[in-house]
């Protein structure tokens, strides 16, 4: 079995090495949107008179709308005839919409959620008005495999691959799928229009601010705010293809 595997990566670096690179990259310009999904907001610990103690702060936010956005993406392609790799980073920068959701939380939440006030209240599904939050923007990073139908003319293609989302200022981050088909339309020997519909699926969560607040004669001074999303975005995107 082990030898088999090993002949079949060696006849397929054989070929790729054989065919003829081709390099070329993409600009697209687009809109995304994201169905309603559930978040979470919580808390581990808090910094309270200077002793670092458990916080257990757990929220359930039910169906949450985010609005839509621009997309910018830039990609890098290298082909093998039909095969090809690709390294995609895109915009990604869903807001939340004013709106009244309801919640689960086990403690009080009395505190700013990037920089807006939100207060819940403990109890099962408990109504709570929202205000518009922004959320600070953020990028995508993704390695795509990629395939496409010809290439010479008209061209569909479709990519899946590893995608990786920042979420705060050191870079760190989720992990989760890009994936996406359209088609090209040569215009010149090197300059293709090019659409595509993408899909990106990551479980990501970010610092949202530190809580604050106080208890009798404690006062807590900080401990990280998390927010928990499930992005399952859609886009529709159109740009140029410019072969190197």
């Amino acid at each position: 079995m082990m030898y088999r595997t090993v002949l079949a990566a060696g006849i397929i670096m054989a070929m790729l090495a054989s065919a003829k690179a081709e390099q070329s990259v993409e600009v697209l310009f687009g809109r995304s949107w994201n169905p309603s999904r559930p978040a979470t907001i919580s808390v581990d610990s808090a910094r309270i008179d200077d002793k670092l103690v458990p916080a257990e702060l757990r929220v359930r936010l039910n169906r949450l709308q985010t609005t839509s956005w621009r997309t910018f993406a830039l990609r890098y392609n290298h082909w093998w005839n039909h095969i090809g790799i690709g390294l995609d980073i895109a915009k990604v920068a869903p807001d939340v919409q004013r709106q009244t959701v309801k919640a689960t939380a086990n403690l009080r939440f009395d505190d700013t959620v990037f920089g807006e006030p939100v207060r819940i209240e403990p109890g099962a599904a408990i109504a709570v008005g929202l205000p518009r939050i922004t959320v600070p923007d953020t990028a995508s990073l993704s390695s795509v495999l990629m395939w496409r139908g010809s290439t010479h003319g008209l061209a569909p293609y479709a990519y899946v691959g590893p995608s990786y989302v920042v979420t705060s200022k050191t870079l760190s981050g989720s992990f989760g799928v890009l994936a996406g088909a359209g088609v090209a339309v040569p215009i010149t020997r090197r300059l293709s229009i090019v659409g595509e519909y993408r899909s990106q699926h990551v479980n990501a969560e970010a610092v949202a601010g530190r809580v604050k607040g106080s208890e009798g004669a404690d006062t807590a001074t900080t401990g990280d705010i998390r927010v928990g999303f499930h992005i399952r975005s859609s886009s529709l995107a159109a740009g140029l293809r410019f072969k190197l």
